[in-house]
Order: structure tokens, then C-alpha cells, then sequence
């Protein structure tokens, strides 16, 4: 396999976007199927906002671009993200950009691309 996957898991704060994303991991563990879980919420926490960037959505991409690089330096091509805000159609250009093209990006059946 040499396009990226990604699973998209997003939703309010609290819904159980993280434990679900955590029992998908233990799942692909349990087959012995390589991945990686990130947490989305947690590239975007800085203090005050990049100047330029209020909703701090291009340092969640520079963060990601960065992170995703590691995995994908190793092999790694399949990406559980997790992230409080909506999975939309702009979530789905970034991963995109940072993982390439022919990214095959899914998401939940309440956001469907």
C-alpha cells in the first residue's frame, strides 16, 4: 500500500471520539495491521494564537505535515485522527496536502465524503 489512509473521527468534546479511535488502534493491533493514532486536538494547543492564524488551523497543518512526516519516513500509511471540531470537506484537503494526493481519506457515516 502506498497511498496514505486516514480515518477521520470527529465530533463534540465528550462524545468518545478518543476511545473509539483508541479501540480502532487496538483492533488493527490485534491484527497485527500497522497504523497511527493522533490525537488532532492536541496540535493546534497554543497560547496565544499564531499571528495570522486565529483559528490556529494552519499550525495544526505545519504540526501534522510534521508528525505525519516521521510515521511516513518509517512505512507508516495508515492515520487515525481524532479532533473535537467537524469533519469536513476542508479537513479532508488537509490530509491531502500532507499526505498526499491519492490520500484515501473516510470519516463516519454522519459525514460522509
Amino acid at each position: 500500500m502506498k497511498q496514505g489512509e486516514v480515518l477521520l473521527i470527529g465530533g463534540r468534546a465528550g462524545v468518545g471520539k478518543s476511545t473509539v479511535g483508541w479501540e480502532v488502534s487496538a483492533q488493527l493491533c490485534a491484527a497485527e495491521v500497522a497504523h497511527v493514532v493522533v490525537e488532532g486536538d492536541f496540535l493546534g494547543q497554543v497560547h496565544p494564537a499564531p499571528k495570522g492564524d486565529p483559528r490556529r488551523s494552519k499550525i495544526v497543518e505545519r504540526n501534522l505535515a510534521a508528525v505525519w512526516g516521521n510515521y511516513a519516513e518509517l512505512g507508516y500509511r495508515r492515520l487515525i485522527y481524532t479532533n473535537t471540531v467537524s469533519v469536513l470537506s476542508e479537513a479532508v484537503r488537509m490530509f491531502e496536502r500532507v499526505m498526499g494526493g491519492g490520500c484515501a481519506a473516510r470519516a463516519g457515516p454522519a459525514h460522509r465524503l
